[in-house]
């Protein structure tokens, strides 16, 4: 992903690259300057691809990610360590805020798993016949 590589193995899936892209071009688009952001929140990380990218990008910012699978924040440890962001990146295990420290975050990104139209109607029959909304669009 943008000429850096990652550890990726069946516990986690790869990131869209539009995310990274945002990332690497400094959110220009939606922050003033960049060099201002000191505190990144990514959360459902994985393999923790989008807080390395952050830290590396936004170069004042610390990072915290947080995932709600151990086995997924195993390969964010990996990835966080290969690219030495030890002391910038905190990984948290939970569900979303939940096991955050207190803090105020400049940014929050995000890229959780998502299920295409297919995959949703053979989890839920029920319930993707009552609209996608934010849900069951992928292709």
């Amino acid at each position: 992903m943008h000429e850096r590589r990652f550890y990726v193995d069946e516990r986690v899936i790869v990131p869209r690259l539009f995310i990274g892209e945002l990332l690497q071009d400094g959110l220009q688009l939606y922050v003033a300057d960049s060099d201002q952001v000191t505190r990144v929140l990514e959360l459902c990380t994985g393999s923790g691809c989008l807080a390395i990218l952050a830290a590396q990008d936004l170069e004042n910012a610390d990072v915290d990610a947080v995932d709600i699978y151990a086995d997924a924040l195993a390969v964010a440890r990996r990835n966080v360590d290969d690219y030495r962001l030890g002391d910038r990146v905190s990984l948290y295990e939970g569900d979303l805020y939940a096991p955050l420290p207190e803090a105020k975050y400049e940014v929050i990104v995000t890229n959780p798993p998502y299920v295409n139209a297919q995959g949703m109607q053979a989890r839920c029959p029920r319930t993707s016949r009552a609209g996608t909304g934010a849900r069951g669009r992928g292709r």
